[in-house]
Formats: C-alpha cells, sequence, structure tokens
C-alpha cells in the first residue's frame, strides 16, 4: 500500500492533502452542501452563489448585463434595466431589449404588419422587391436606394 493511500485510509482524505479539521477542499467537482459552499466562499473565494442584482436599480448596460438582466432601449422612454421575464413582455415594435433570445429572425417575415410587429424594419426598393429586415440590416442600407420603416438614420 502506498504512504498517500496509507495516509488517506488512516487520517481521512482531509488530513492527506494538508486540510485542517472543519476546512474543506474547494476544488472537488461533487455538488457540495451549503455549509461547504459558504466555507469556500469566505475562506477561498470560490463556490460563491451569486446574487442576482436588482435589475431596475442598475442604470449601466455593461452592469445590466453582467447580472443576468436585459437592457431596453426604446425612442420614447430613457433606457433601462429590466428582468428577462420583464424584457420578454414588452412589445418588440417598441422596445429593443438585449439578452432576451436569440437573434430575430426578420427574414422570415413575408408581411409588413408581422415585419414591424416583431421589431423589425419593413423595407422597399424600387429594383428589388419589399423584405423585412432587422433593424441593424435596414440602418445599414443606403437610404438612397431603400426606403425602411422604424428606423432613423
Amino acid at each position: 500500500m502506498s504512504v498517500f493511500l496509507l495516509l488517506t485510509t488512516l487520517m481521512g482524505v482531509s488530513a492527506a492533502v494538508g486540510l485542517e479539521r472543519g476546512e474543506f477542499n474547494c476544488f472537488t467537482k461533487e455538488m457540495w452542501s451549503e455549509e461547504k459552499s459558504e466555507w469556500c466562499c469566505k475562506a477561498r473565494g470560490v463556490g460563491c452563489h451569486t446574487v442576482k442584482a436588482d435589475c431596475d436599480s442598475i442604470s449601466s448596460q455593461k452592469e445590466c448585463d453582467a447580472s443576468g438582466c436585459s437592457w431596453c432601449k426604446a425612442g420614447a422612454v430613457p433606457d433601462s434595466c429590466k428582468t428577462l421575464d420583464e424584457a420578454k413582455a414588452l412589445p418588440a415594435s417598441v422596445f429593443d431589449c438585449d439578452n432576451i433570445g436569440a437573434k430575430k429572425d426578420c427574414d422570415s417575415i413575408s408581411s409588413q404588419k408581422e415585419c414591424d410587429a416583431s421589431g423589425c424594419s419593413w423595407c422597399k426598393a424600387g429594383a428589388v422587391p419589399d423584405s423585412c429586415k432587422t433593424l441593424d440590416e435596414a440602418k445599414a442600407l443606403p437610404a438612397s436606394v431603400f426606403d425602411c420603416d422604424n428606423i432613423v438614420h
């Protein structure tokens, strides 16, 4: 039997890896007890439960996104930070909120009414068929050729 295995068997794993009684090994992968999580957080700075910030109290987009919230923009009201559920409930035709799901698939929308209701931009041009674009795509199109709604050049 190896010395390590003997120490592990006789003294327990804690003693074999140099831990004092009452300490925890904070670099294991098993499900941790609440006691171990609290100890490792305080003593080693690992395993800490992140406390979700109150989204409404956050005033910067960077902090909002880092807190797991959604930064919402609209022309008529100031930009603000919302919970993901709040952001998903806002009308997409008025609010542009990040972190709430997959990128909009505006290209697959074939009617102006549905396009506008989805928070996209309906674009018209004489040389190509009318189509639905994301707001960023619509802004990038030349205004001298395309007439796109829901955007400001």
